[in-house]
């Protein structure tokens, strides 16, 4: 793209990495939306599936398709505060969306409580997940088995919550 073409488009590189974090939850959230729409009746079903889909060889290997909270995660902090703003955002609709399904699962009485403990238990497992993906990443050309390790083990411990 030429300077003139980029500036049309976008008034500052910072804006860039803004929309690129935009639209690549965007993108994440509703593949998280259509896995929990496959499963209408299983929050644990649900819960599995994003599990499977996440913390996989395949996703590790698609840098260019995959979850924007695992690829940009580092960008956001060198990003400023627009970009770290806009990952924000997109961690909090995968927190909402797993503490949904926690809530679900628990099928409680308790409401309140459970939806604290439900978030807590959502923010732990996708940390696992974001983390898991990172450390298979940064591993996967120079030590495929520690890297294929880290993804069979974590989705086992994962499945398990």
């Amino acid at each position: 793209m030429t300077h003139g073409g980029f500036y049309n488009h976008f008034s500052s590189k910072q804006d860039l990495a803004v929309e690129v974090f935009r639209q690549g939850f965007i993108d994440s959230l509703n593949e998280v939306d259509r896995m929990v729409g496959e499963h209408p009746m299983s929050a644990r079903d649900a819960l599995d599936t994003i599990i499977d889909s996440y913390v996989t060889a395949d996703h590790r290997d698609d840098l260019e398709h995959g979850c924007a909270s695992a690829a940009l995660v580092v960008d956001a902090a060198r990003h400023g505060s627009a970009a770290q703003a806009e990952y924000g955002r997109g961690l909090r609709g995968y927190l909402s969306a797993i503490t949904d399904l926690f809530v679900a699962i628990a099928d409680k009485p308790e409401q309140d409580r459970d939806r604290e403990h439900a978030r807590e238990s959502a923010i732990g497992v996708f940390s696992e997940m974001v983390g898991a993906l990172v450390l298979a990443r940064a591993t996967a050309t120079a030590d495929p088995a520690l890297s294929n390790e880290v993804i069979s083990s974590t989705r086992r411990r994962l499945r398990r919550h």
